[in-house]
């Protein structure tokens, strides 16, 4: 692998642990300044509440890595809150269009601090002005991603579709 790849990737790499690290900080920040309220204070975070369905309070929090990616392409969802039927997110990829060049052209899409509504196991995300919807399924520990193409949200060739599991 040309070193301009191996460059590009550790700079998606870092960019998506840095991410990570302040989404977690950011969730202990919360979970710090709710542990005096006495609404929140003996309520887990992924017990139903009242109208909540069993697959809703299935726990979709954590990173979730593309199944199959490698240095050419990528796609991590880090989910970082849950609350009722709605989960917040963020989701980083890139495509590498010709990895072994000399300069290959990398491509990244991006959605930060996306909001989806769960309904059953299923969590949809939509941008109605963008024409795009993104669909999360969680089965068992296993998240099954769909979205619209042609979207203003990913560069030429990035593509979120396909099966995701919890990162380690």
């Amino acid at each position: 692998m040309k070193r301009w790849t191996t460059g590009v990737v550790a700079a998606v790499a870092l960019s998506l642990s840095l991410a990570a690290c302040a989404a977690e900080n950011d969730a202990n920040t919360n979970l710090n300044s709710n542990t005096n309220a006495s609404s929140n204070a003996n309520t887990p975070s992924n017990s139903p509440d009242a109208g909540q369905t069993e697959e809703q309070a299935a726990d979709w929090k954590g990173e979730w890595q593309l199944e199959g990616a490698d240095d050419s392409h990528n796609s991590v969802i880090t989910i970082t809150e849950q609350s009722g039927d709605k989960l917040t997110f963020s989701l980083d990829a890139f495509y590498l269009s010709n990895p072994d060049a000399e300069e290959p052209a990398p491509n990244i899409g991006n959605i930060q601090d996306g909001t989806a509504v769960i309904e059953g196991n299923t969590a949809t995300f939509t941008d109605a002005d963008l024409n795009f919807t993104l669909t999360m399924k969680l089965e068992g520990d296993k998240l099954t991603v769909t979205s619209t193409k042609d979207t203003g949200y990913f560069g030429h060739g990035v593509n979120v579709d396909g099966t995701y599991s919890q990162a380690n």
